[in-house]
């Protein structure tokens, strides 16, 4: 058994399957992609781009975790919504309706199926 949000939860609870599983979909693999490929570039010029302009060494590994760490954390992102709107409690239910409500009232959006 572990311990996670004030309740006792099951081993076999402590991943979201459904969620995983959308999160490793490849749209949704993709958009986290595009989204490393962008911030890894910025990122990769802002740590390493006097290297990388001036023909100097670039550090292979710096460069391959400049690029994993946006990936993963678009994907962790992907996972914890979807975890969210899985949840079945009464408070986040409450939640969503306030943010959808809200969402109306600022945009003055339809929201239709």
């Amino acid at each position: 058994m572990c311990m996670a949000v004030g309740k006792m939860r099951d081993q076999s609870d402590w991943i979201d399957r459904a969620a995983l599983r959308k999160t490793t979909s490849w749209p949704v693999a993709a958009h986290s992609l595009r989204f490393a490929l962008v911030m890894g570039s910025v990122l990769n010029i802002i740590s390493q781009g006097d290297a990388i302009l001036n023909g100097g060494s670039v550090n292979l590994a710096k460069l391959a975790l400049t690029y994993a760490v946006p990936f993963f954390s678009a994907s962790f992102g992907a996972y914890s919504a979807f975890s969210r709107l899985g949840e079945s409690t009464h408070e986040s239910s409450r939640a969503m309706r306030l943010d959808i409500m809200l969402y109306i009232q600022l945009h003055g959006a339809v929201i239709t199926e």
